[in-house]
């Protein structure tokens, strides 16, 4: 199985190399078996060499037919994979690797009803074939069956209880239901059971910052970058996560916070956390390093218009007026009238007193 991410379904194909019924000959298992091997290294051209020869070897043989089926839709031959699933059925109506991967077929073509049937085939032949029940999980939560669904993968984690996969799309459930606490919990070993598991890290990020546990988000955040490094989205929610952890931290620890924040985030988001940061000196009366962070804002982001405004605010207190209205001009450049009636007033009524 490959992780499932929030965006995309796995595509489940498995080789039926080990499935022997009826014993074929010796030259049609040696080619089945290396067409399995070619199929698991990619190397598709390779793999129809054998898995042709097996056919040729052994044609009433089901096996080689899931292979060459395997190999059509990993092609894109979905039409052809489908048809050559439907032969190796009606040579072996228990094949459950033919029965599985016409399942994902269906499910590809939106065929939910289908799908369904056709892992319930492959269950009701062997109730343990893990990839089949994954599959069906999948598809109940497809159709909304979201109690089925769930039934299903704790069915699986009984099978077998070192399935990341399953832990996190129940996460994915319990976050979709607001169950915080549950989907915490499920990421969390899902990231035990595969520390590269970067959708893992990224669910456990977002529950644990709508649980408001910062620290720890930040944390799983920076845990998912380190693994994808090109994670936008993880990125991101690392730079909002940080940025809650800061309006929510003790004045004396909140800077800190907030430079980490800006250091690792894109200069829109920088300069919103260095707003923060500034905003936070000044109830500390730190206004030197008030008057930095806001510079430092504008200079990250010119079109951010409080900077600006609060430039002016300092620099009017303390009468450097010239300064402030070139900050008021700033302002006013980069805000409009209807979003800041009042700032705009403020700033009108300084340039009309002439003190500059």
């Amino acid at each position: 199985m490959r992780h499932l991410r929030f965006a995309a379904i796995p595509l489940l194909l498995v080789a039926a190399g080990c499935l022997r019924t009826p014993p074929p000959s010796e030259n049609a298992l040696h080619n089945t078996d290396m067409c399995t091997r070619y199929i698991d290294q990619g190397d598709l051209e390779r793999a129809e060499i054998h898995c042709d020869l097996a056919i040729q070897f052994a044609p009433q043989w089901a096996d080689p037919y899931v292979n060459k089926g395997i190999i059509q839709h990993r092609r894109g031959q979905r039409s052809v994979a489908k048809d050559t699933y439907v032969k190796a059925l009606r040579l072996n109506p228990d094949q459950t690797f033919a029965h599985n991967n016409l399942g994902v077929i269906f499910r590809d073509e939106g065929n939910l009803g289908r799908a369904h049937d056709a892992f319930q085939r492959a269950l009701k032949i062997n109730p343990n074939y893990k990839e089949a029940r994954y599959n069906l999980a999948l598809t109940f939560k497809q159709m909304g069956r979201s109690a089925d669904a769930r039934r299903q993968y704790k069915t699986l984690l009984a099978i077998d209880p070192n399935i990341a996969d399953a832990y996190h799309d129940m996460g994915v459930m319990d976050f979709e239901d607001s169950a915080y606490q549950g989907a915490t919990e499920n990421f969390a070993k899902a990231v035990e059971l595969d520390p590269t598991f970067s959708g893992a890290h990224a669910g456990l990020g977002n529950s644990l910052m709508e649980m408001g546990r910062y620290p720890e988000c930040a944390s799983a955040f920076t845990a998912c970058i380190d693994v994808d490094p090109n994670n936008i989205v993880c990125r991101q929610n690392l730079t909002v996560c940080n940025r809650k952890a800061a309006l929510s931290t003790p004045a004396e620890n909140a800077t800190g916070a907030l430079d980490a924040c800006a250091e690792n985030s894109a200069p829109e988001e920088a300069a919103a956390c260095l707003y923060a940061k500034a905003q936070t000196l000044g109830t500390q009366g730190l206004r030197v390093e008030q008057e930095k962070a806001l510079k430092r804002c504008a200079q990250e982001n010119p079109r951010f218009a409080l900077c600006h405004f609060d430039l002016f605010v300092l620099f009017k207190e303390d009468r450097k007026d010239g300064a402030a209205r070139t900050a008021c001009n700033n302002f006013m450049r980069a805000a409009t009238r209807e979003e800041y009636p009042e700032r705009f007033e403020d700033c009108d009524r300084f340039m009309a007193s002439g003190t500059f």
